[in-house]
């Protein structure tokens, strides 16, 4: 078998148990979030109910409250009618009303109930009754509003509650992702032939990568602005001991840069965004691709790995690839190689020759970083 063939069923192996890994966690994590929702909810109407039995129960006082007051004025009344009586019957001059009579207080009570103080109490009793019907009625439209706002409230801490467990959930597939990225102590091995059929069996040793990196602010032709990340930290010097035997093999420099180049294209694919973050040079060659900026960040590091090219400038170009010469926004990065009597800018994505060079001769207005 070739080895091109097992490093690709290798990759496809370690690929497919990271989706599984990924899958299972997003399976959990689904749960997870299910239950804290089921849960909200259930809190939510349990204070909803809550919410309603104190208005009952606010309603049952003021009702208490009415006949309370209902009470209080028959007992008032008949201390009034009581207190007439006894003046009546202490005066000598006039005969008591009850003497005699078969009517008793009782029915004295009743009868100034029905006739004299009917209308009054009727009236009193109607203002007592509209202004507890208010009170009822603000209650309601409290508890209306309660309902709104309860509601509301609901719907904004299921989003909020979900936003921050997807956003908990990312951050922890960010963590996930950059301890995978993260390469072990061992050494990656390497096997590829080159334009001129000579074959290449590198072990190139690893470790442990930190993905955390400055950004810088850039103004685009319009006045806005865009923060974009700086990759020079990722460009290390990873193949030094064994780049120095593809420039022995070249004919001259500019054939060394198209052997890179050539190297990588069969090494890797490319794929727009492949991760969250940048990726060092050999885990984009461990993962077998990456995005633009980390194919940039691999060939810049296998060329700055070579002993050859100390006085070289080397660049990443940072540029709108749709207006480049006006840029509007910033959406790729290519390579810049100056060897002191040549240069070049590198569409280190390019899968053919012909495209590789696709830049040359054009005007590019973006922003070059020296690497």
């Amino acid at each position: 078998m070739k080895p091109i063939i097992i490093i690709i069923i290798a990759v496809v192996c370690s690929v497919g148990s990271t989706v599984g890994v990924l899958m299972i966690n997003g399976i959990v994590e689904e749960q997870r979030i299910l239950k804290e929702t089921e849960f909200q909810q259930n809190y939510l109407e349990l204070e909803k109910e809550f919410e309603k039995q104190k208005v009952i129960a606010e309603k049952e006082q003021l009702q208490e409250e009415a006949n309370e007051i209902a009470r209080q004025m028959d007992d008032s009344m008949a201390q009034s009618l009581k207190n007439k009586r006894e003046s009546v019957e202490k005066s000598n001059n006039l005969a008591s009303p009850w003497s005699g009579s078969e009517i008793t207080f009782e029915d004295a009570l009743k009868e100034f109930r029905d006739t004299s103080s009917t209308t009054e109490r009727q009236k009193e009793f109607d203002e007592i009754m509209d202004e507890i019907n208010k009170n009822l009625d603000s209650i309601d439209k409290q508890n209306l509003s309660l309902e709104e706002a309860l509601e509301e409230q609901k719907e904004n801490l299921e989003s909020t509650k979900f936003s921050q467990s997807l956003e908990d959930a990312l951050e922890e597939q960010r963590k996930k992702l950059n301890e995978s990225q993260s390469s072990s102590e061992s050494d990656v091995a390497l096997h590829f032939t080159d334009t001129k059929n000579n074959q290449y069996n590198w072990n190139v040793p690893s470790g442990q990568y930190d993905h955390s990196y400055p950004k810088f602010v850039l103004t685009m032709d319009d006045g806005s602005t865009q923060y974009i990340g700086d990759f020079r930290t990722y460009v290390k010097t990873s193949f030094v001991n064994v780049i120095d035997d593809l420039y022995d093999n070249s004919i001259s420099d500019e054939d060394f840069i198209y052997e890179v180049w050539y190297a990588v294209s069969k090494l890797t694919t490319y794929s727009i965004d492949i991760g969250e973050y940048p990726q060092y040079a050999l885990e984009t060659l461990a993962r077998g691709g990456g995005d633009c900026e980390d194919m940039v960040i691999l060939i810049a590091d296998m060329l700055r790995s070579s002993s050859h090219t100390k006085s070289w400038k080397i660049q990443m170009v940072i540029f709108d690839m749709d207006n480049i010469e006006s840029a509007k926004t910033v959406n790729h990065v290519a390579l810049k190689v100056d060897t002191g009597k040549e240069s070049f800018i590198i569409e280190a994505t390019a899968q053919d020759k012909n495209t590789m060079g696709m830049w040359g001769g054009k005007t590019i207005n973006g922003w070059w970083i020296d690497v």
